[in-house]
């Protein structure tokens, strides 16, 4: 299981100029910013990151690959 930051993070035209903006939660804070992380692009627009599809769908071919013996 992966959090959606970490995908997004793959592709580099999505980098935050301060990556800590990206960041759910401080821990030992009590913020009003904590726990609300919003995706930077609207969910229509990952259809058109072709390359960022085509970075997960071969992680994903890869770890479907059996292993050589």
């Amino acid at each position: 299981m992966f959090q959606l930051q970490e995908l997004l993070d793959l592709d580099p035209e999505l980098w935050s100029d301060d990556p800590r903006t990206d960041r759910i939660n401080v821990p030992g804070t009590v913020a009003d910013t904590n726990w609300t992380w919003r995706m930077p692009l609207a969910i229509e627009s990952l259809a058109g990151r072709t390359g960022l599809a085509d970075r997960l769908r071969a992680m994903v071919a890869r770890r479907r690959r059996p292993e050589a013996r």
